[in-house]
């Protein structure tokens, strides 16, 4: 669960418009005013429906200092990826189900900030981890809680203690459950008949 010394912000996920990415660099390029060590580290790959969102938004930025694109990363890359950071930052637009980098943070010891969207509040008090969420596409609430848990190593660290003792209690079995509830509720977002059977044991 410690700590590196530097200032660095995560955000690892695909690339995709409704994943917050742009919103994010201009929180990334104010906050970095203040704080001028401050990082922000860009990792996924692109998605599928959008193939080029990711390299037109790097060629866009590509001259904003402090910003290091990774692209896709190898899994026995992961883990320094999440220890290297601070923060990690989830500023989505719209919720597609569950989120795994929500419990990759919760299992490397990282504090979360993510957009208050309800399935996100949902996933979090359901598995009892601690996030500080922000108002969804505003970009001042979402430099004002990453702000906050810069300003504040106390509560990083409590919330990054907190999510990780939490993770530790989930059990295969009720994570997949988990996951399977999400997607059903994302079918039922999007007005689908279909579900997946949610095992009585699960």
């Amino acid at each position: 669960l410690a700590e590196a010394n530097s200032y660095e912000l995560l955000f690892f996920t695909t690339l995709a418009p409704y994943k917050g990415l742009e919103l994010l660099i201009e929180s990334f390029t104010r906050l970095r005013a203040e704080y001028p060590h401050l990082r922000l580290t860009i990792a996924g790959t692109a998605h599928t429906r959008f193939p080029d969102y990711g390299r037109e938004l790097k060629a866009h930025f590509n001259g904003s200092h402090g910003i290091q694109w990774l692209g896709q990363v190898s899994e026995d890359q992961v883990r320094s990826l999440f220890q290297r950071a601070q923060i990690v930052v989830l500023p989505y637009t719209a919720s597609t189900g569950s989120s795994s980098v929500l419990y990759q943070a919760a299992t490397w010891g990282r504090a979360v900030v993510a957009s208050d969207l309800n399935e996100y509040r949902k996933l979090a008090s359901e598995a009892g981890l601690q996030v500080q969420f922000f108002e969804n596409n505003n970009l001042q609430s979402l430099s004002e809680s990453i702000r906050l848990l810069i300003d504040s190593p106390s509560l990083r660290r409590s919330q990054a203690r907190h999510n990780f003792n939490a993770i530790q209690h989930l059990r295969p079995k009720a994570t997949a459950g988990r996951y399977i509830a999400a997607f059903n509720r994302a079918l039922e977002k999007r007005r689908s008949t279909k579900r997946i059977p949610l095992l009585e044991s699960v």
